[in-house]
């Protein structure tokens, strides 16, 4: 159980990973790019609802990074509480809990990374004509 439960958490791990790492390459360049077009065509891209999604993850995202050090201790204690709760059912129950936590915040980066490179790639486009 434990060897299939690694097998199944180990590419919600890659993609958080990969996430992170692209969520900090993005992330400034759509701003940068974002500032140099011309106020109309930000004002049109502002209001697609892609560039919104991305607006409201890179939002989330910027207060996770500065408040990092609350986030993180208040998440781990969160999911204590819950793996607490979860094993006081049953072993499986709680590794069911947490490959099922594991792949929500998985599916989380990427959409979020998701919105962010389709929104890049809408910014860039105004820079091709």
């Amino acid at each position: 159980m434990n060897i299939l439960l690694s097998i199944f958490l180990l590419p919600q791990l890659l993609i958080m990973y990969i996430s992170f790492h692209l969520h900090l390459f993005a992330l400034p360049m759509i701003k940068e790019l974002m500032q140099k077009i011309p106020p109309d065509a930000a004002t049109a891209l502002n209001a697609n609802i892609v560039v919104r999604i991305a607006g409201a993850f890179a939002g989330a995202i910027d207060a996770f990074y500065g408040f990092w050090f609350i986030a993180i201790p208040v998440f781990a204690l969160v999911s204590q509480v819950l793996v607490y709760f979860l094993k006081k059912q049953s072993e499986a129950v709680a590794k069911v809990g947490v490959l099922l936590i594991m792949t929500f915040f998985a599916t989380l980066a990427f959409i979020s990374l998701s919105a962010q490179m389709m929104t890049l790639i809408m910014v860039t486009a105004n820079y091709t004509r």
